[in-house]
């Protein structure tokens, strides 16, 4: 078998001797590996995130995701607490109280679910268990942002 023998020859050399050869990486295949480096890396930060606003937010979205931008700012105000509800500006002494008109503490839930004053707005208020779930119905439902 001398024919295979110089084939084997020849790829031995090949391999020792042989021109380098560089294949560029894909661009698709950057952009790939990027984008889940800084999603994992933005899932690590949200994980760590220890606030208040932060441990509500991800009652409703515990995952980070590209799709998650929020540009409503009514969603804002409802997944972070923050916004003009006397709650929220009480926390840095700028209301002297944080009840709403109707007695209770005024925060986003009261508002968004329970109050008497806005009760023609009022959104379904979710169990703890289904928070998740009743939140991706929410972004499905235009008519609620």
């Amino acid at each position: 078998m001398p024919g295979n023998e110089l084939a084997d020859d020849h790829t031995k050399l090949a391999t020792a001797e042989g021109e380098k050869l560089e294949i560029p990486t894909p661009y698709s295949c950057v952009k790939f590996k990027i984008e889940k480096d800084l999603l994992n890396y933005w899932q690590e930060t949200w994980d760590d995130y220890d606030s208040e606003s932060g441990r509500r937010t991800r009652d409703f979205s515990p995952n980070v995701n590209r799709k998650f931008l929020v540009l409503s700012k009514h969603l804002i105000f409802f997944l972070s607490g923050h916004g003009p509800f006397p709650y929220y500006p009480n926390k840095f002494k700028k209301l002297n109280s944080s009840s709403s008109p109707c007695g209770s503490i005024g925060d986003v839930d009261l508002y968004v679910f329970r109050c008497q004053y806005t009760i023609d707005f009022h959104l379904k208020e979710p169990i703890a268990a289904h928070s998740q779930a009743w939140y991706k119905n929410l972004l499905g439902n235009r008519e609620c942002l």
